[in-house]
């Protein structure tokens, strides 16, 4: 009986380990083969995990014929922190190393889960994604000034509003049309006493006509699109479906497409409102000076993201280098293609090898690197076009940028396909 109570205590704390990871934003099958891996180094003879994004089920089979199973509601996805992920990696190699009693398990579980909280990264990194990504669409350092701004009140509300939300789509969707509407009413109110004061038109609904305005509000939204992205759930669906996890990542991904539109539909509701439609400024010019500011940028952007995520900092640097290295190959390539999906397919098989190399060099997760090495490469600019033309009812121009927007994120989810099929075969797979 004694033997029996321990081992449902490992599995216990097995199903709080798996949990905490799924919560933390790790990958279905990193999930599965860490439960593995430990539950074998603490006796069982077989190991059968089955995660998705809702549930975990786990059963451990026992030498003496003993078979325990529990299951898990995962409820909601917590905030992704790669510091959580990082340390149950590194837990989980420790106990197939050195197997601890059940107690140190448990306490060891409560170390990984307990990070302490860093408001302040997290904030200086949603301003400098935001800021970031607005001058590499092409925005001002005043677009830039407006874009951390509101990166501040999605901050907020990430924080105390979609812990109390039913659900991801609604928060998306709320949280898309506050930040929209707060945007264009405050850029709106800020043209309007310039141009009262100064006497001229600052506002970015020239930019059409050829002028240079002060102003760009479209860039400033795109920042803010790239905040809300889900680009981590659809990066780790892509995995799970490739590695086999299809049910998993087939889940991941319709959720993900979900909070896409819902996303979409808040600032879509926002522009129409607003009546901003018009609103499409200039982007960079591809000479020497607009790239070295979209590098620049890049780098921002990218170190943004890995702050967001919490990556520790010794990897924030080789980071976001990944993603000044990403956008200069899709540069590079894409001046021989007069297509988007070959260039981000090359610039995102790059991102996921440059990942992986990392990741055994360093010894953790690979999934550390590849979004901030890989996020220059998400269609920001093309989606809120995209969402921008049709409000106006342009539907030539909605379907030219779906179609980008469609080539962007396909050649992004091939080129890391490509990357990951030739790891997963080097690597063995453990159930």
């Amino acid at each position: 009986m004694a033997a029996m109570e321990n081992h449902s205590e490992i599995l216990y704390e097995l199903l709080n380990m798996g949990e905490a990871m799924l919560l933390a934003g790790a990958e279905v099958s990193r999930v599965e083969s860490t439960l593995s891996s430990v539950g074998r180094a603490y006796g069982a003879c077989a190991m059968n995990v089955f995660a998705i994004t809702a549930t975990l089920v786990v059963t451990m089979d026992f030498p003496d014929g003993e078979r325990l199973t529990q299951t898990r509601r995962i409820i909601a996805p917590g905030p992704t922190d790669y510091r959580v992920v990082a340390a149950f990696h590194k837990l989980g190699k420790q106990c197939c190393k050195k197997t601890p009693s059940v107690d140190e398990l448990a306490r060891a579980i409560k170390r990984c889960i307990d990070q302490p909280p860093d408001r302040m990264t997290f904030y200086l990194g949603s301003i400098f994604a935001a800021a970031g990504f607005t001058v590499f669409f092409g925005g001002t350092a005043v677009d830039a000034i407006f874009a951390a701004v509101f990166a501040v009140l999605i901050c907020l509300l990430q924080e105390k509003f979609a812990p109390r939300c039913p659900n991801m789509l609604m928060f998306n969707l709320l949280c898309s049309f506050l930040a929209g509407v707060g945007t264009c009413a405050t850029v709106a109110f800020v043209e309007a006493i310039a141009a009262g004061i100064l006497g001229a038109d600052i506002s970015s609904t020239n930019a059409l006509q050829g002028a240079n305005p002060l102003i760009h509000l479209d860039k400033i939204l795109i920042g803010e699109v790239m905040l809300l992205i889900p680009g981590i759930f659809m990066t780790n669906a892509i995995h799970d479906m490739l590695v086999g996890d299809t049910v998993a990542g087939t889940m991941r991904f319709v959720e993900t497409m979900l909070w896409a539109v819902a996303l979409a539909g808040g600032f879509m509701t926002a522009i129409f409102l607003f009546d901003a439609s018009h609103n499409v400024g200039p982007g960079f010019e591809l000479n020497w000076m607009g790239v070295t500011a979209q590098l620049i940028a890049a780098f921002f952007g990218a170190a943004g993201f890995a702050m967001i995520f919490h990556l520790p900092r010794k990897y924030l640097a080789a980071a976001s280098i990944g993603g000044i290295l990403s956008w200069a190959i899709y540069l590079a390539v894409g001046c021989a293609s007069n297509s988007v999906f070959f260039p981000a397919l090359v610039a995102s098989a790059f991102s996921a090898l440059y990942s992986e190399a990392l990741a055994q060099w360093r010894g953790i997760p690979s999934l550390l690197f590849v979004i901030p090495s890989v996020i220059p490469l998400i269609p920001g600019a093309p989606l809120y076009y995209t969402m921008s033309f049709a409000v106006a009812a342009d539907w030539t121009q909605v379907a030219a940028y779906a179609m980008r927007t469609g080539q962007f994120a396909l050649g992004i989810a091939v080129g890391m396909c490509v990357t990951w099929l030739f790891a997963s075969l080097l690597k063995p797979r453990t159930r």
